[in-house]
């Protein structure tokens, strides 16, 4: 089938890939009543009309199918009797597959056989490497059309004046927040000085430290901001999405209405947005002290888990000997270690909790056995066993 001159994009777009989407069909032949014997690619890669030679050597109607060259489950002489090549080794070495009840066309990437998107996507999509800001644009909580904006800024794909002039589609770039500088992504969103009040409000709202002092110190922030999984992390993540795309409508509104918002105006309508979001799409969350101190910030009145009690069964030492039980957690409201030293009898002799700056499971856990073990020759203890959940730490040791 030729493309229509007068089809929609998508059914164009859809045309287009047929020859990627070919190579990953098979047909499976029963009867050949529901394959056509020239344009399905039931034989080869590419269907037996694009071979001249084929056409040459079979005479077939153009709108035939297999089904008139099987005779009770096998080649009719049409075929057989055709001279030796790759035509008839394309067509002989082909299996019928008299057993079932119909012709069947297999997407080979899906182990049923049926065609899924989600297995299709992978397969038909470029590969690329995958870049290390994936973090910064998705999240729980990010709002959908703020994280593609922020995506297009990463990728470079916003029409921003600077690609226009290099397309030849704009012969003069000038910023339309502070008229004073070309237009493009590091200025609009980090150096202008428009851009730079509204980050500056926002952050100063959520409370995150240090000063915009330009794109390339913002964007480390940014970064280092995102190594950290937990709701927070989510919350300060969607108000940066949310200021991308704003300070980025902003400037299409100014551009076509010629009207303009104060940065505080912005940067309150951005806050007040987010605070409306969270409150709504934030409901019985796990408690921590930095997902309280943001939702202050924010004045959002959160419904907090209340936490579910965790019983610990202990293992009792040995008889003359002293058990050492040690842990250490990394969290995002702080990282720390503890233990505890018992007698035979399960009495405690002594416990002892710490913390530690270190963001290393592995380091807490040592941490907690090292201050145990400094503990128990403190108090003359001899006989003393470790028990520890953490092989790593075990293992070290």
């Amino acid at each position: 089938m030729k493309t229509p001159s007068s089809c929609s994009w998508v059914w164009r777009g859809i045309l287009k890939h047929r020859n990627i989407a070919r190579n990953h069909i098979k047909y499976i032949v029963a009867y050949g009543t529901n394959i056509l014997f020239w344009h399905d690619p039931w034989c080869s890669s590419k269907p037996l009309w694009d071979i001249p030679k084929a056409r040459n050597l079979i005479h077939l109607n153009e709108a035939a199918t297999v089904s008139e060259v099987l005779v009770q489950g096998a080649w009719s002489t049409a075929i057989t009797s055709l001279p030796e090549g790759h035509i008839k080794n394309l067509i002989l070495g082909t299996e019928v597959n008299g057993y079932l009840e119909k012709d069947e066309v297999v997407w080979v990437p899906s182990t049923s056989g049926g065609f899924i998107v989600k297995l299709a996507y992978p397969v038909l999509r470029k590969e690329y490497t995958k870049v290390k800001w994936y973090r910064v644009v998705w999240g729980k909580l990010s709002v959908p059309k703020h994280s593609f904006t922020l995506w297009q800024l990463l990728s470079n794909c916003l029409p921003m004046q600077d690609r226009l002039i290099q397309k030849k589609m704009l012969q003069h770039s000038v910023c339309s927040l502070c008229n004073a500088s070309s237009e493009h992504s590091k200025h609009l969103f980090f150096d202008c000085q428009y851009s730079k009040q509204v980050w500056e409000q926002v952050k100063n709202r959520l409370k995150i430290g240090g000063s915009v002092k330009g794109s390339t110190t913002k964007w480390y922030d940014i970064f280092r901001l995102y190594r950290i999984n937990s709701i927070s992390v989510d919350i300060y993540k969607a108000c940066i999405g949310a200021t991308v795309h704003k300070i980025w409508c902003e400037r299409n509104r100014q551009k076509k209405k010629n009207l303009k918002l104060s940065a505080q105006q912005l940067s309150s309508k951005i806050m007040g947005y987010m605070q409306i979001y969270f409150q709504k799409n934030l409901a019985d969350v796990k408690e921590s002290t930095s997902l309280r101190i943001v939702a202050a910030r924010l004045r959002l009145e959160l419904n907090f888990k209340e936490p579910f009690p965790q019983w610990i069964k202990w293992e009792l030492a040995a008889a003359d000997s002293y058990m050492l039980n040690t842990d250490g957690s990394v969290q995002e409201n702080g990282n720390g270690f503890g233990g505890v030293i018992r007698d035979i009898m399960g009495n405690v002799s002594l416990a002892y909790a710490g913390s530690s700056s270190k963001p290393s499971v592995i380091y807490q856990e040592l941490f907690a056995i090292a201050k145990g073990l400094q503990h128990t020759k403190e108090k003359g203890i001899i006989n003393l066993e470790v028990n520890s959940d953490s092989a790593g730490a075990i293992n070290i040791i």
